[in-house]
């Protein structure tokens, strides 16, 4: 269920003094105050605390020597949250980073604070527990520490006003639902020490328009990134070897997936028993993978169904490598038509045909070169420098296959001559691709 907030709200902006453009801080102190001081030498000095709330909660549970006070000694000194603050009233507690012993956030320790806006979590913290921050509708960011290794299951579930989110370098793992329902985080980093992304961990996060997955992610969870509707392109690191179902299900502005590993991806299956991760994405959606594995691709389990979708691509050097198949008979003109009465037309005798087919795919442009000395290893500018080498283009081929196929017909040449044939082909995606062969007409019938 959503929670609706109530309170003052900080938007997250700060004027050019580097202060909150808010006129009343929480709990009644104005802006203008200077920054709350490091943690001073005498420890037993009272915290300054921002929000009078969350004073009367710290000092009420753990005021050792009750003085009415919070001290630093006595921050120091705690160990564990509980659920204390779960459904509070506190509005801002920056405090919680003088509480230096305190190892975890722990679970459902914040959940349902309605009015956080703003907290500093302790740089030793090394988890996040379950629905730590869960349903805390008007908290505006956060920074996980570096010393953070697991950001648990829900941890921030329904943070519907979370901004901006920092992991740390050192998180190995991010929970499931994670952040889930996060509706205005707009970009995310996860870092290179993330090897696993949970269940739903960014699911329904509409404004996430940046993603960055760390080098060393080998799962994406089922469901991950579903409905990130803002979601335009993703890169999928090479180390990735698992991608779940619905992972980018319904991210609907999505037009480029680079997806690096050389072996596809294992693609688990739903309760259908198909896999359809990139189902509902833009119509426009390429998926471009290592030109060496677009075949594999096209033909592996799950990926399959998005095979014309698929394009080969050079990550070295940013290319486009559609490896489009095309096949090539030079016959007689009986021998490709099938037709005997084609034959009437284009004698045997003097007669060559060029069967081109591109599967569907249009070429940009055809080069044809004929000659009777061409060496084997050769560029086309050297074919055609050779003597006695004719460049039929223009005169016999199309400039452009439009759809996938074309049949060219050359007269006048001499039976029993072998002809070297040279093809040259570009397609609409820039590759060039060449076809050798040689021909030899025979005697007439």
């Amino acid at each position: 269920m959503m929670m609706t907030a109530c309170g003052p709200v900080d938007d997250g902006t700060e004027n050019e003094n580097g202060n909150s453009d808010q006129t009343e801080q929480p709990g009644g102190g104005n802006t203008d105050k200077p920054d709350e001081p490091e943690k001073p030498d005498d420890k037993t000095q009272s915290i300054k605390f921002q929000d009078e709330n969350t004073k009367l909660l710290c000092t009420l549970l753990w005021d050792e020597n009750e003085d009415g006070e919070f001290s630093y000694e006595e921050a120091a000194a705690v160990t564990d949250l509980g659920t204390a603050f779960k459904g509070s009233a506190i509005i801002a507690f920056t405090e919680l980073k003088y509480f230096t012993s305190l190892k975890k956030i722990a679970e459902s320790a914040f959940e349902g604070c309605v009015n956080l806006v703003q907290i500093t979590l302790p740089e030793q913290i090394n988890s996040i527990g379950i629905n730590a921050f869960s349903g805390c509708t008007n908290l505006k960011k956060i920074a996980i520490p570096d010393s953070t290794t697991s950001i648990d299951r829900s941890a921030f579930n329904e943070c519907t006003s979370l901004a901006s989110a920092t992991i740390g370098n050192n998180v190995t793992s991010i929970g499931d639902g994670a952040f889930e329902y996060c509706s205005k985080l707009s970009s995310v980093t996860i870092p290179n020490s993330v090897t696993e992304i949970g269940y739903n961990a960014f699911f329904s996060c509409s404004k996430l328009s940046s993603i960055t997955i760390g080098n060393s992610v080998t799962s994406i969870g089922a469901g991950a990134f579903e409905y990130c509707t803002s979601l335009t392109s993703i890169t999928i690191p090479d180390s990735v070897t698992s991608i779940g179902e619905y992972a980018f299900l319904e991210c609907r502005s999505l037009n480029e997936v680079y997806c690096k590993p050389t072996t596809p991806p294992t693609a688990p299956v739903n309760y259908l028993g198909k896999w359809n991760a990139f189902d509902t994405c833009s119509e426009y959606t390429k998926i471009y993978v290592p030109a060496e594995s677009a075949k594999i691709y096209k033909s592996a389990t799950g990926w399959s169904r998005y095979a014309s979708d698929i394009v080969g691509y050079d990550f070295d050097n940013g290319i486009i490598d559609n490896d489009v198949e095309i096949n090539v008979i030079i016959d007689s003109p009986v021998g490709i038509t099938g037709n005997p009465d084609y034959e009437k037309d284009y004698p045997s005798d003097s007669t060559m045909c060029i069967y081109i087919e591109a599967n569907g795919n249009e070429l940009k442009s055809i080069k044809l070169y004929i000659s009777t000395n061409m060496p084997a290893e050769i560029t086309p500018e050297e074919a055609l420098a050779l003597s006695g080498t004719k460049d039929m283009s223009d005169q016999y081929l199309p400039d452009i296959i439009e759809y996938g196929y074309t049949l060219a017909v050359f007269t006048g040449l001499t039976p029993g001559t072998t002809y070297d044939i040279f093809l040259g082909f570009t397609t609409i995606y820039g590759k060039t691709q060449y076809y050798r062969a040689q021909y030899t007409p025979t005697a007439a019938k």
